[in-house]
């Protein structure tokens, strides 16, 4: 085999070799990025919980009742909010006790429609018996501000707080993730 033949054999493995680590890195980071949004959102439903907990417990002590429980837990998740990030709240019949949208609360709500035909209440639902609890769903929906058609990726998080039938939920938009690695992926 000639020398030539030999270096553009060596050039093309070289190349080879390099975009398939490239490739692997970037894959890594992807799936980084989306674990550590699940576990951005599982904290945050976690402490939730917690605080649910917290309240239940002083009505098994006897100092509060379970409705003043349930109003300050869902007054206490409706302060958690920083931007257009914040936590929800919703009885087994689908009416909302916590949301960022205070004309919402105390109505039947099932959520937006969704492409497949589903509502998000169903959503969570179907990933809560698949999961269990905490359960993501990654949807498609419109940012805050933002055009009915203009439909971006977000993962939500739900978990059940059994002992009121509440389902608590949070979520963030990913279409960032799909940004920063693109932005890797041609740099």
């Amino acid at each position: 085999m000639k020398l030539s033949t030999r270096l553009g054999v060596i050039v093309a493995t070289s190349v080879a070799g390099l975009l398939l680590v490239s490739a692997l890195a970037l894959s890594s980071l992807h799936r980084s990025l989306v674990a550590e949004r699940h576990a951005q959102i599982g904290n945050l439903l976690q402490m939730s919980l917690s605080m649910f907990k917290a309240y239940d417990a002083q009505v098994a002590a006897g100092k509060i009742s379970r409705e003043q429980a349930q109003a300050l837990a869902a007054q206490s998740l409706a302060m958690l909010r920083n931007g257009d990030s914040y936590l929800f709240a919703r009885t087994e019949d689908d009416v909302l006790v916590a949301h960022v949208k205070k004309e919402r609360v105390g109505k039947k709500d099932v959520g937006a429609k969704l492409p497949d035909g589903r509502t998000t209440v169903q959503a969570y639902r179907d990933a809560l018996a698949v999961q269990g609890s905490p359960a993501f769903v990654e949807i498609l929906t419109q940012k805050p501000g933002g055009k009915a058609e203009d439909l971006h990726p977000k993962l939500n998080g739900v978990a059940r707080f059994e002992p009121w039938g509440w389902t608590v939920g949070t979520g963030f938009f990913i279409d960032d993730i799909d940004s920063a690695f693109r932005r890797q992926a041609f740099s």
